[in-house]
């Protein structure tokens, strides 16, 4: 097998990609760079589920949220929950949080 098409098989089975925003997606600047907006395109171009973490408040991760276009659960604040702030048919972020786990 050649590393072209080990990488492709490698590729074909992630499903899903799960970033830190502070210091991993967003620069210490709290700047969301070019080359971050191209590589979560190319993840979800690529049929790959893609979402963001952090210890920020649902409300600190809106702006990502709508500008990379997600689509997917994100988990936020002490990680023990996780919040849809995707479904449209919300009134608002903080009606759309929902509490998982404990």
């Amino acid at each position: 097998m050649t590393a072209p098409s080990a990488t492709r098989a490698s590729a074909e089975q992630v499903r899903l990609v799960v970033a830190d925003v502070d210091g991993t997606l967003v620069t210490p600047d709290k700047i969301l760079t070019p080359q971050a907006r191209s590589a979560v395109r190319h993840v979800m171009e690529a049929g790959i589920a893609f979402t963001i973490t952090s210890g920020r408040p649902p409300l600190g991760m809106k702006m990502l949220i709508e500008d990379l276009h997600l689509r997917d659960t994100i988990t936020a604040s002490t990680a023990d929950s996780s919040y849809d702030l995707i479904s449209p048919s919300s009134a608002n972020v903080s009606s759309r949080a929902r509490r998982c786990g404990r």
